[in-house]
């Protein structure tokens, strides 16, 4: 009797069991939470929106200074530096006296040459009374004939008049003669005259060569001694290869900026005066001649460079500043603030002046184009905008 009412029981128990289990089994159980996905923090990022403005595409390119005008000088004959009147870094004016020469043979052959101008002056002096005489005495045979035909004869009167014709030409012969002496002591005191070193241009003397007692050389034979050496540098010309691909854009008086090693916190303008327009076969550039005005002669010929050269200018453009515009492949784009988060758009940039970048397509100019983040950035990246620049 006990063993049937344990056996009962337990079956009781089990039953109840497995009633338990089905109603927990038919249950639907709570799914334990999964932890949050990690999110990135939004990323500080300041805006700016493209402007529009005007840009000069320019390029850049190292130079020396060179002279506007620049000469040696010689003499043209040869003789003994008498003076010399100018040393280094003297300033003279066009004309100003700078050296004589003395030239003891030269003056010898004047001497001789005006010896014989006197003498065929002279000539010609008697020459021209001998014509007087012949033609008085031609009109008094004539005269007589005429009165007198027997007195005379018509032969006579044909003798003086032929006496004339021949005192007439020795006259002429005397005036040639004279304008050749003339001629030669012209040219003598011409010769003379190149003894005297005058300034070609106002300038500077650079260089002096000699000193007062030396036998100077004349610049026409195979060895010349040179005196002095003068430049002007009121303008300074500055030589530059401009490449082929920008040839197109060179202009006469197309504005040019200068810096130079030696005066770092100066800037000097200048421009375009001439190019050669045909290219130089071996580095396919084109000679470009910049002039630079010098007038308180600061800057010295042979100082190094370098020449910013304005090519093109273009008005009224959409601009963005250089950091905005990333570069990947010849590709470039931006990152523009969207909803919250950065998008890339590839953008087509033009003229490039170092200050402002020209986007001529990718952008209409009401985006909010990002200027400056606190970290990296790629697309999709979320942000949080902290300073929105100009509308």
């Amino acid at each position: 009797m006990l063993k049937q009412t344990l056996c009962k029981l337990g079956l009781g128990m089990l039953a109840a069991a497995g009633v338990w289990l089905v109603a927990s089994c038919s249950t639907p159980m709570r799914a334990a939470p999964e932890p949050a996905e990690n999110q990135a923090a939004p990323v500080a990022v300041e805006c700016s929106r493209p402007e529009r403005g005007t840009i000069v595409r320019s390029i850049e390119m190292a130079a020396s200074l060179e002279p506007y005008q620049e000469a040696v000088l010689y003499a043209k004959v040869s003789g003994y530096l008498q003076s010399i009147r100018v040393d280094r870094g003297d300033r003279v004016r066009q004309g100003d006296l700078l050296a004589r020469l003395e030239i003891p043979e030269m003056d010898d052959e004047i001497r001789h040459v005006e010896a014989q101008l006197s003498q065929a002056e002279a000539d010609v002096q008697r020459a021209r009374a001998e014509i007087r005489l012949q033609e008085v005495t031609a009109k008094r045979l004539e005269a007589i004939l005429a009165e007198e035909p027997g007195a005379t004869t018509p032969q006579e009167v044909d003798l003086a008049q032929e006496k004339l014709s021949v005192a007439q030409a020795a006259a002429a012969a005397a005036a040639a003669r004279v304008e050749v002496i003339r001629a030669e002591r012209g040219r003598l005191e011409t010769m003379l005259d190149y003894g005297t070193i005058t300034a070609p241009f106002d300038g500077i003397v650079t260089e002096r060569y000699v000193d007062p007692g030396a036998l100077v050389t004349a610049g026409t034979q195979s060895r010349p001694a040179p005196i002095l050496k003068l430049v002007q540098a009121s303008s300074l010309r500055l030589m530059v290869d401009v490449p082929d691909t920008e040839v197109s854009f060179v202009e006469v008086g197309k504005p040019a900026r200068l810096r130079v090693d030696a005066l770092p916190d100066r800037e000097f303008q200048g421009q375009v005066s001439r190019f050669s327009r045909a290219l130089d076969p071996r580095s396919r550039t084109m000679r470009t001649e910049v002039l630079i005005p010098n007038p308180d002669g600061a800057l010295a010929p042979g100082m190094f460079g370098r020449i910013s050269l304005d090519l093109e200018r273009r008005e009224n453009v959409m601009t963005l500043a250089p950091s905005m515009v990333h570069f990947q492949k010849q590709k470039a784009f931006v990152f523009l603030a969207q909803d919250g988060v950065a998008r890339r758009v590839e953008v087509v940039p033009g003229a490039d002046d170092g200050n402002k970048i020209e986007i001529t397509a990718g952008l209409s100019g009401r985006e909010a184009v990002i200027a400056q983040a606190g970290e990296a950035i790629a697309d999709g990246t979320p942000i949080r905008i902290m300073n929105e620049g100009p509308q």
